[in-house]
């Protein structure tokens, strides 16, 4: 959404915890000994492009995420999950696509409950101009790539270190 339009509520409020995986299985956590166990990750053919889903594709309710780059490289991403809420909520819109931050959606917090003073973020643009909007599975193929194009960097820079007197 290149041209979006925000719409926040006051304030911001913040999660009263964040959960951490190990809470949820201690398995992953060596049972209970206090060693960390590893995973492995399958290994995955990664397409050549970003595979973000298309505004017909999207459905009222369901998570989405949203995958930008703040350098031209492609190397720092951002990826905020969102909700997608629906099309044309306001009078006049057109083509106009409307997302929800996941933290007011899950404190129950909707587009047209004005006067409710919890704090959302809500976010509008064309339903032509949604590269940025994927689901998990193509989001994280899209960080995977990223990871791929700073490894490379990384590689290059090392042998720059190498050559620079010290």
């Amino acid at each position: 959404m290149t041209c979006c339009r925000i719409r926040a509520r006051h304030g911001i409020r913040f999660p009263p915890f964040f959960i951490n995986p190990c809470w949820l299985n201690s398995s992953l956590c060596g049972g209970g000994t206090g060693r960390l166990m590893t995973m492995r990750f399958e290994a995955r053919e990664l397409k050549t492009y970003a595979k973000p889903i298309s505004a017909g594709e999207l459905k009222e309710g369901v998570i989405y995420f949203f995958v930008n780059f703040v350098d031209e490289e492609m190397l720092i991403p951002t990826m905020d999950t969102v909700v997608y809420i629906g099309e044309n909520l306001e009078p006049g819109d057109e083509d106009r696509v409307y997302f929800q931050d996941i933290d007011s959606f899950n404190r129950g917090v909707r587009y047209d409950g004005e006067g409710d003073g919890e704090p959302a973020l809500f976010q509008t643009g064309s339903k032509h101009e949604t590269g940025h909007v994927f689901m998990f599975e193509h989001a994280l193929d899209v960080l995977l790539q990223c990871s791929l194009r700073r490894q490379k960097v990384m590689q290059q820079q090392i042998p720059e270190r190498e050559k620079k007197p010290r």
